[in-house]
């Protein structure tokens, strides 16, 4: 159950431990080259979204507040925000989904009301003051040890979803609780749960953008997050037998233990991995380093 899986006897701790010892740190990644990057972090994900989906997720978000203060340039954040700590990235809300990923308005219809944010953070001098809450679906939300907070900004005109602020929230500052953690029906490894704020004050260093940044901002977290979803999707749809045959799940859904496929689903053509890959075994719930995966009999537990 969703308890079990943060408990602290749970597999999940020694995953996350396990990561942060591979060398996959953010100032180590950002020290590449760009397209070095870009092809070290894809084969990463997607080698993470073989394993566990959920896992992969939990790893991704946890360093977002890591990343994104990293790339504005924001040290005062980037030292709250270190890699060591499971960040949640905080942008949902319960009453408006995903339109808070959209300030700009590219995709919301043009007879639409947004109404009122169920989040704001007032500017006030050098303070910051957040109130109201986000949605059950905070990857991290219940663990998180530090947040980036995507949230409508109120400087004295009320609250302005399209000119919002991103703030680096340490999450045990006074005046912020948590839900339940999620159960759901699919990526039970990944925690996911709400995150209320009752009058959190911090001060105006923890802003990482403010409104005239704010839809840069929110647009930089995009080309993060999607990419790596892609790639941890690739990895999830990718099902290995003994036999070197490869299928998608969506074109070959097999049983519980990986057996026969549902009949008339065309096979793909065996394609090679590379002699050495990046492994999570979350059968064992640990990450190694590994040969190909060729011989991989199942246990990618979903």
């Amino acid at each position: 159950n969703p308890e079990e899986v943060i408990a602290p006897e749970s597999p999940l701790w020694d995953v996350h431990k396990q990561f942060l010892a591979l060398g996959f740190g953010i100032d180590d990644m950002l020290s590449m080259e760009p397209g070095e990057r870009a092809r070290i972090m894809s084969i990463l994900y997607e080698e993470l979204g073989w394993g566990d989906s959920g896992l992969a997720i939990s790893i991704g978000a946890g360093l977002i507040p890591a990343m994104i203060t990293s790339l504005l340039g924001n040290k005062f954040c980037r030292d709250i925000a270190t890699d060591d700590k499971l960040g949640c990235w905080m942008i949902t809300e319960p009453d408006h989904g995903t339109d808070t990923l959209d300030p700009n308005r590219m995709l919301f219809h043009p007879q639409g009301n947004y109404g009122r944010p169920n989040c704001v953070v007032t500017i006030k001098d050098d303070a910051l003051v957040i109130n109201g809450q986000k949605s059950a679906w905070v990857s991290n939300g219940t663990i998180g040890k530090v947040g980036l907070l995507y949230a409508a900004a109120d400087i004295g005109n009320g609250p302005d979803t399209e000119h919002g602020a991103v703030v680096v929230v340490p999450m045990d500052t006074p005046g912020i609780t948590r839900g339940k953690p999620l159960d759901k029906m699919g990526q039970r490894a990944l925690n996911q749960g709400e995150i209320f704020f009752d009058n959190v004050r911090l001060s105006k260093e923890h802003m990482v953008a403010g409104p005239e940044q704010y839809q840069q901002a929110t647009y930089l977290v995009h080309t993060l997050a999607n990419s790596l979803m892609a790639s941890i999707f690739t990895g999830c749809t990718i099902c290995v037998r003994p036999g070197r045959e490869l299928r998608t799940r969506t074109q070959s859904w097999r049983c519980s233990h990986y057996s026969a496929p549902i009949s008339g689903s065309p096979p793909f053509p065996y394609v090679p991995h590379s002699r050495g890959s990046l492994c999570v075994d979350s059968s064992r719930s640990s990450l190694q380093l590994s040969g190909p995966r060729h011989g991989s009999s199942g246990g990618h537990g979903r």
